[in-house]
């Protein structure tokens, strides 16, 4: 029988923008989403021989685009870092791990990419836990490269 090999857990890494680049975690992302898609343009044509008959849809693909969500615990450490990056356009790294039995995890692959911070969502409930999400929108190419 032959199974297939899943990512167990994900990081999110902002870049400082320095030469050469250093990435840090950001801390206590639980969920991460990797969203890619395609931007098209829809319209019906008629069988002009048959003009009796249901149009039938055609698409065009405009463009594509990739989007990241993380959401988990907000760690006040990385206040600062986390509201200066909203808005501003950043390197990110999402590393994509198996769970191995070791701390880190065995590193299946990483997407890298540039994006803008469009979000940073805190929610603080006096009676549970501090949670967060944050939103990244993918600029040009997603990459990956697998382990």
């Amino acid at each position: 029988m032959s199974l297939p090999v899943e990512f167990d857990f994900a990081q999110v890494k902002i870049g400082d923008g320095a030469d050469p680049e250093a990435f840090t975690v950001i801390c206590d992302l639980t969920g991460v989403n990797v969203n890619e898609g395609a931007e098209t343009s829809t319209r019906y044509r008629r069988d002009c021989t048959a003009p009796g008959t249901p149009a039938k849809r055609r698409s065009r693909v405009m463009g594509t685009f990739w989007d990241i969500t993380g959401s988990g615990l907000a760690d006040a450490g990385q206040t600062a870092t986390l509201r200066a990056a909203v808005g501003v356009r950043k390197n990110y790294q999402i590393p994509v791990y198996r769970d191995d039995g070791t701390a880190g995890g065995a590193l299946l692959g990483t997407y890298s990419g540039e994006a803008i911070m469009t979000a940073r969502n805190i929610a603080i409930d006096r009676n549970g836990e501090t949670s967060m999400e944050v939103t990244l929108e993918g600029q040009d190419t997603l990459t990956y490269n697998a382990a």
